[in-house]
């Protein structure tokens, strides 16, 4: 299913707009009051850290702008706020409610888009879910948009669909509407309530996540294309290829496990427990640790079977049909299952609501 408006943005719609949350960032310039301050932002936000750079010019404070990529709130800059001398680092637009550093301020910035981007959205959606049969969705978004979210799911409300969650509440370090690349706690508590979700957003991967991590068709509803698309297809794939990596990884007799550097991304202790249980298995184990992962990174690493990742599960996922087998912590966890002489459930492969802060306990049990 893929419906487009496409053929519509000859109107000349109005474009959508960003809000960076500037008092959030006078408010931590006052009470700190740093001489010199860092400016980081995702590549599609490059913009916004111009305009807090300029900001920050205009009030006497010596700003940088750090070039280097950032993923989400597991990549902060404290290590280059250290090495450049800054009092204080703005990473903007991967907001949290946690606190997760105090060098590192997450500030918030939100995509604004006009009301008819909004109602044309919103009618395809209801259209959808009246010939899918879907009586209650579950509308989630990334953290961009959360103030978008609000708006459309005010419109789908009033259009007669039952929408969840229906208001906004903190659930471990994020809102119960939000999504990462490998968080899903919101869409985990509500699963088994709603029929399918729709995700408010441009990342297809996040949609891709949301359905093999709940099991439920997932929509991704993208206001820049003005299109709906269904993932299903793209999904059942993407757990193929993920449980084919497993399979071919039982067949390793060496495996290097992968630690990051990144605040967020830091599990020595889950390497280890993880490495212990693949010695007592018969196999041998080589430990890594790499601030930027990138699978042409692990091709320098010779003399290993596969890769067990636990920095970004993303990599893994990703990387799904490379020379060697390289596993996210959840195909990590179903390895060992694979290993004891259980079966591999493919339908669960990847079913749960954190991919890579779930905590090794788990596997333990």
């Amino acid at each position: 299913m893929s419906d487009s408006l496409e053929g519509d943005r000859d109107k000349r719609w109005d474009r959508i707009g960003v809000l960076v949350d500037f008092e959030a960032i006078d408010r931590a310039l006052k009470d700190r009051r740093p001489r010199r301050v860092g400016v980081s932002a995702p590549d599609g936000l490059q913009s916004a850290a111009r305009s807090v750079y300029d900001h920050l010019r205009e009030l006497g404070i010596e700003p940088v702008i750090i070039l280097d990529p950032t993923y989400g709130f597991c990549d902060l800059q404290d290590g280059q706020a250290d090495a450049l001398g800054l009092d204080l680092v703005f990473n903007l637009g991967h907001w949290s409610p946690a606190r997760l550093s105090e060098r590192t301020l997450l500030v918030d910035v939100e995509y604004e888009v006009p009301i008819s981007r909004l109602q044309a959205l919103a009618d395809s959606l209801v259209g959808a879910a009246r010939r899918e049969g879907w009586r209650t969705v579950g509308l989630l978004a990334v953290g961009n948009y959360g103030r978008v979210r609000g708006k459309l799911a005010d419109l789908l409300r009033e259009a007669g669909a039952v929408v969840l969650p229906e208001r906004e509440e903190i659930t471990g370090s994020l809102l119960n509407w939000q999504v990462t690349g490998c968080m899903f706690p919101g869409a985990w508590s509500i699963r088994r309530r709603v029929d399918a979700f729709a995700l408010l957003g441009s990342s297809r991967f996040h949609a891709i996540a949301v359905r093999l991590a709940t099991g439920l068709r997932t929509i991704m509803v993208d206001p820049e294309s003005l299109e709906i698309s269904d993932v299903e297809d793209d999904a059942i794939h993407a757990a193929r290829r993920a449980a084919l990596a497993v399979y071919r990884a039982a067949d390793a007799r060496s495996f290097g496990i992968v630690t990051g550097e990144k605040s967020g991304q830091r599990y020595p202790e889950l390497a280890r427990a993880i490495g212990r249980s693949l010695e007592e298995l018969g196999r041998s184990v080589y430990y890594y640790s790499a601030y930027e992962i990138t699978t042409d990174r692990l091709g320098v690493a010779r003399g290993v079977d596969a890769f067990i990742v636990l920095a970004c599960p993303r990599i893994g996922l990703d990387a799904a049909g490379g020379d060697r087998p390289i596993l996210s912590y959840p195909q990590a966890i179903q390895l060992l299952n694979l290993l004891r002489g259980k079966s591999l459930n493919m339908d669960e492969l990847l079913r749960m609501p954190l991919w890579a802060w779930v905590g090794y306990e788990r596997h333990e049990r």
